[in-house]
């Protein structure tokens, strides 16, 4: 079992598909980090927006938030800044994953168990969303 995976990810993790996901995850980052969650954050006020609140919130919060934000606001968390952090996740998972399989592989012959590390980032990707 062990064997099955480390090859399989050892096969697809190369540079091109490093980069593969690693652009697109970088410019929807920098998208999000420069232009929709400036745009959401505008309507919130001096609230924090959900994306920028990793250790979460509670329903009251969010209930003022969202009135906070008003329609407009509302609007554009909803068809700008959503779509794109449900994309991000996922992309940086898989970018991350096959990032360190690669920085594995050119390494002297670590030990096999060493690349179930690289599933770290699929979970932790998978939790976010």
């Amino acid at each position: 079992m062990t064997h099955d995976y480390v090859s399989k990810l050892k096969s697809v993790a190369t540079g091109k598909n490093v980069l593969v996901f690693l652009i697109p995850a970088s410019v929807i980052y920098l998208v999000m980090l420069l232009y929709t969650i400036p745009d959401v954050k505008q309507y919130a006020l001096e609230m924090e927006i959900f994306d920028m609140s990793p250790a979460g919130y509670s329903y009251e919060y969010a209930m003022q938030l969202l009135g906070e934000l008003g329609v407009a606001g509302r609007d554009s968390y909803l068809y700008k800044q959503l779509p794109l952090d449900f994309i991000y996740p996922a992309l940086f998972a898989m970018s991350s994953c096959l990032l360190m399989a690669w920085v594995f592989s050119k390494g002297k012959a670590l030990a096999p168990g060493m690349y179930y590390l690289c599933l770290v980032p699929i979970v932790a990707g998978f939790y976010h969303v």
